[in-house]
């Protein structure tokens, strides 16, 4: 019978295989190597991308930053040209009231019948009763008014009632001047004159009234607007 030695085919295919496989292990180490690398250098380009990026987007931000201080330093000089031009307005309104409201007295004064003595004003809180719709209790609102107290003497009774009436429907272009006209106090006083023996009876009266605030041209305009707008009567929609 003839035996054939194999050891020697099968370590020469042993040799074989583990080539192949060290050879496969080499080349996936190679190709992670590689694929490391150039996952390495993708990161590294999109790094670069993004930084670039971001010098342009601060760079972005820097100018629109600029242009926000630029806005905001135009909104503080526009918002001081205002209140100086909200105070000149002021000026000018209060030296316009003043005019109304000593033209309007002087124009009320009845001649040779009476003379003021005396005029004061002050502010004051006016507290009104306002009904709300849809609902039962009145609401009470609250503002600041003028209430001015004019002092002076007259021949007699009807002089001073007559002044107090001429106050009430006092006009300054087309609107009210004063309202809530009323008298404080009325007394009889004596007035002595030289190189006259008797005495002079005289009233001494004190009237109280609220101001009522000036109007602005533009709302002047609107009232008038309101005014000039035909009145449609129910019969005529009928």
């Amino acid at each position: 019978m003839i035996r054939i030695n194999l050891l020697p085919f099968r370590a020469k295919r042993q040799k074989e295989t583990i080539k192949l496989e060290v050879g496969i292990y080499v080349l996936g180490v190679i190709l992670l190597i590689a694929g490391v690398l150039w996952y390495n250098s993708h990161l590294a380009g999109k790094i670069e991308s993004l930084k670039s990026e971001k010098a342009k987007l601060i760079e972005k931000i820097a100018a629109y930053n600029k242009i926000v201080e630029e806005v905001e330093r135009l909104k503080k000089e526009l918002s001081n040209l205002q209140k100086k031009l909200d105070a000149i307005y002021q000026l000018n309104l209060n030296r316009e009231d003043a005019f109304r409201l000593l033209d309007t007295l002087n124009a009320m004064v009845i001649p040779e019948r009476m003379w003021l003595m005396k005029f004061n004003s002050k502010s004051k809180i006016q507290r009104t009763r306002k009904k709300v719709k849809g609902k039962k209790k009145k609401k009470t609102m609250t503002k600041t008014v003028v209430e001015v107290k004019i002092g002076g003497t007259a021949l007699d009774s009807k002089t001073v009632a007559d002044f107090m009436v001429n106050l009430q429907g006092a006009k300054y272009r087309d609107a009210k001047v004063f309202s809530g006209v009323k008298l404080g106090y009325m007394k009889e006083k004596s007035f002595t004159q030289r190189n006259v023996k008797e005495a002079i009876l005289l009233k001494s009266f004190d009237v109280t009234a609220i101001v009522e605030p000036l109007k602005k041209k533009e709302d002047e305009q609107k009232d008038r607007k309101k005014d000039q707008k035909p009145k449609t009567s129910k019969k005529s929609k009928e």
